[in-house]
């Protein structure tokens, strides 16, 4: 047998490529194309501080404490609507710059609007008005502030005001509940979001008791501005209720750019799935059919918000850091989340954000919670709601925080 240089087998030289046969640099050329593919292939994946040439986040950083509920204006202002909670233990509508200045507040302490809870904001798109939840000022047990926080939004009612907070209208009007058995229920609105074209406003509402949190469905109304009246609601109706072989709760998180389908989330893949297991839909106001973009019961899938192009949704999840849903005092459980990203048709999904892991651009120092978001116009930052875990080793005492992550582009 022929005795090969083993220089051969690493060609480059001028002096080794002129040993080798035509043949030999032939096959040796297909050798390098299958040993290519299969480091690529094969190679481990990234971690830590390396990124791959995809959407990812570049910073982060905390704009606002004691905050959340967050929407950015889409007309061009650059301005943030949020809640903010003062001292006298409610919540008020406030704007801000994306650097966290220029804050005024739109509600606190204003007259003609109700001075408890004031929350969740959503801007109109002509960036002209705003509208808001309330608290009505008397209800059953109206000393416990935690069910008609703007998070929960029991006994609350829509309202909206301009940017400056001068003028305020009530949009919608509940029996309100006042004694424990004077055969009201207990009601109240969510999650307030405009069509891109701002002539629709859908919201969600309470409608009783049931499950952990309610039973809930999904309304909608046209918008319009009256010369007279100001911001107005017309023709109210629902357009999603979950049936008896759903769970009971559910919430809208945004409207495609072309109006035709509703972003969801919920408990409605059947009894056994939990509010805490919640996964994300895909509503056809059309033909009224929902897709589940999730799927897994364990996971929760819930404070979303689709791409300004309409072709991405970005969603906060626990995955890898499941709840005990069994618990009673589930909020004192330890536990992350993170954004994760995927196409509108559900598939592509992958993680975006690591506040919860080292060598990340938005690495924090404790353990870290994401809700809600709101994309700026452009695409290249999102706003949050954000909570980070102030407590001991055993227990989660989360301190909600306003927090803005930065791009590299758009998605």
């Amino acid at each position: 047998m022929m005795r090969r240089n083993v220089s051969l087998l690493f060609p480059g030289s001028d002096h080794a490529m002129k040993k080798i046969k035509a043949a030999d640099l032939h096959r040796w050329r297909k050798v390098r194309i299958v040993l290519l593919l299969c480091a690529v292939i094969f190679s481990p994946p990234l971690v830590g501080n390396v990124f791959p040439d995809d959407f990812r986040v570049t910073a982060f950083r905390i704009i606002s404490k004691n905050g959340g509920r967050v929407d950015w204006d889409p007309s061009g202002s650059n301005r943030i609507a949020y809640d903010k909670k003062n001292e006298d233990g409610y919540y008020d509508v406030y704007t801000m710059l994306p650097d966290g200045s220029g804050r005024i507040s739109l509600t606190d302490g204003k007259p003609g609007i109700w001075q408890r809870q004031n929350g969740n904001p959503c801007w109109h798109p002509s960036g002209k008005y705003l509208v808001f939840q309330s608290e009505h000022p008397k209800h059953l047990a109206v000393r416990d502030k935690w069910p008609s926080n703007p998070g929960v939004g029991v006994y609350n009612e829509l309202w909206a005001t301009t940017p400056s907070g001068d003028r305020f209208w009530q949009l919608t009007h509940h029996e309100v509940k006042m004694r424990l058995f004077d055969g009201k229920k207990a009601v109240g609105v969510l999650n307030p979001h405009f069509s891109h074209d701002g002539s629709k406003l859908i919201w969600t509402e309470r409608m009783g008791k049931g499950g952990k949190w309610g039973r809930w469905r999904i309304r909608m109304a046209e918008f319009r501005i009256d010369p007279e009246q100001g911001p107005t609601l017309h023709s109210l109706r629902s357009v999603f209720t979950p049936t008896e072989n759903m769970g009971n709760y559910v919430t809208c998180t945004g409207m495609t750019p072309d109006g035709k389908f509703l972003l969801l989330a919920g408990n409605l893949g059947g009894p056994g799935q939990d509010e805490f297991g919640m996964d994300l839909y895909l509503y056809n106001l059309a033909d009224h059919t929902l897709k589940d973009l999730t799927k897994d019961w364990k996971e929760w899938t819930e404070g979303s918000a689709i791409s300004p192009d309409g072709k991405k949704i970005i969603y906060m999840s626990n995955k890898g850091s499941p709840m005990d849903f069994r618990d009673k005092h589930w909020y004192w459980q330890k536990r992350t989340r993170e954004y994760w990203i995927m196409n509108l048709d559900g598939s592509g999904k992958r993680q975006v954000t690591h506040l919860n892991t080292p060598g990340f651009p938005d690495s924090q120092h404790r353990p870290f919670i994401v809700a809600d978001c709101s994309w700026s116009p452009d695409g290249k930052r999102l706003v949050s709601t954000a909570g980070e875990d102030m407590g001991p080793a055993d227990k989660a005492e989360i301190h909600l925080r306003v927090g803005l992550f930065t791009f590299n582009r758009a998605p």
